[in-house]
Order: structure tokens, then sequence, then C-alpha cells
């Protein structure tokens, strides 16, 4: 009788996590599964075990899992050390486009951004170098539209950021020029969010539609503020303005749901 198969799973479950995700060839004598190989373990490598041992199946099941775990940590492992390189190693992101638009009430509103082809086209070589890839998916419902970048590496892990926007504002364009602009926004977020990258003197994020809020709507955050006893001072500091009717009604949201918060917390 073997030694695998007078000690059984724990034997093996030895080796693989002493070895990582290799391990011997099964061709070898069983003293030396503990040494490692280059090779990686794959499932037909512990099926040929299981067989020659007559391993019973409960227990093939256990080390399966446990190959499975070790081959995810290791991928995780790899995606991290290829993202951290492809951090060190990616050019500046430089702002080389400007947005100047006119708003339905008459404003004006303009940034610079980092446009994402050429986001895209300074990143492409040294996401290659290091095994990493990346794709988008997206869903519209509401007039709200969420857009999920998901970067992929070659061993197989993968880290996903995702961001949502409305697609209606007051910009003066059509529907379509809006929705594409959102798209193309929420595109360009989430790689840099998913890829770590902040582009040199990008603000497009921090900029927004300087349309006030409406007169229902100062009533309705005035109302909350009174609710919560929250700092006023303080409140109008954090949304980063002086006086509260002078808040872009694209920062409504935000500190309503803010205030909500606040007011479920004091019940």
């Amino acid at each position: 009788m073997s030694k695998i198969q007078k000690e059984g799973l724990p034997l093996l479950e030895s080796a693989l996590v002493e070895n990582g995700s290799t391990a011997v060839s099964v061709h070898e004598p069983r003293s030396a599964l503990t040494t490692p190989r280059t090779a990686p373990v794959s499932i037909m490598d512990l099926f040929d075990i299981a067989i020659r041992e007559r391993l019973p199946a409960a227990e093939l099941e256990k080390l399966v899992e446990l190959h499975e775990r070790i081959a995810d940590r290791d991928a995780a492992r790899e995606f991290n050390i290829a993202l951290a390189k492809f951090q060190q190693e990616c050019p500046p992101l430089h702002r080389t486009k400007d947005a100047d638009f006119a708003t339905k009430k008459g404003g004006r509103m303009s940034y610079s951004y980092a446009p994402l082809e050429e986001v895209a086209k300074t990143i492409a070589p040294v996401l290659v170098m290091h095994g990493l890839s990346y794709t988008w998916d997206s869903t519209a419902t509401g007039g709200m539209l969420t857009v999920i970048c998901t970067v992929i590496h070659e061993a197989g892990h993968s880290r996903a950021s995702s961001f949502t926007l409305p697609t209606t504002t007051n910009a003066a364009m059509s529907d379509q020029q809006k929705y594409g602009a959102a798209m193309t926004f929420a595109q360009r977020r989430t790689l840099m969010a998913a890829l770590g990258l902040t582009p040199e003197g990008d603000t497009d994020g921090e900029v927004v539609d300087p349309t006030p809020i409406t007169e229902d709507q100062l009533t309705c955050l005035e109302d909350l503020i009174g609710d919560t006893k929250v700092d006023r001072v303080k409140f109008l500091a954090w949304l980063g303005v002086e006086v509260l009717d002078k808040l872009p009604a694209a920062e409504y949201d935000k500190a309503v749901q803010t205030l909500k918060r606040k007011q479920e917390k004091a019940k």
C-alpha cells in the first residue's frame, strides 16, 4: 500500500499548499510529492492520482476545491504584481482637450480633461507588456447610465470599477449627444479607477453644471437641515458653496442622501 493510500487526502493537500500551484509529475515516485517543479498541477493530474491511488470521490472533490483556491490565490497575486508594474511604467496622462458648452439657462460650462482615445493609446503598450486588458459593460434605465470597466489579467484574475451618472443634463445638446458624452465620461473614469490611474491635473471629475437648484429643491434641503440639526456652516463647506441656493443641481441628490443618512442615524 502506498503512502497516499495510507494517509489519503492530507498528504496531497500538504503537497499542494507547500508548493502553491506547482507540484511534481504524477509519474514520479510518491516521495517526490514535496519537491516543486515548474509545470503546474492540472485537474487531469489530480484525476490521474485519484485513479491510480484509488482515492474516494469525496476526497478528490476536496482536493479539487483546494486546487481551485490555490489557483485563484496565485492568479490574484500575479494580477497585483502585473498591475503594480503597469502603474510604475505607465506614462503620465495629460489634459489635452477642452470642453466648453452652454447650459439651457444661459450659463457656460468648461473644463480640460484627458480624452479617452488618448488614455487608451497611452496605456495600451504597457498593458500588453504585463498581460493586462480591459472591457466595458453598460446598462441604462430611468435616465441613469451605469458603466462597468473590468481589467483582466492573462492568469484569469480581474478587477472591476463601476460608475453611474444621469444621461439627462442642462447642457444644450441633443439626447444622443448627452448619452454619448455620459458614456465616454463614464468609460474614462471607470478605466482609470480600475487601473488606479490619475491624469496629471485632470479636474473633469470635479466640474459640474453650475445651474443652481430649484426653489422646491432648496425648500426640501432646508427642511432636512432643520430636521437633522446638522451644522449648517460645516455642511455648506462640505458642499463647496457659501449659500445653499447656489448649490449646483447636479449636487442635489448627493446632499439629500447625506442628510437622509444623518436623519436615519438620529432615529
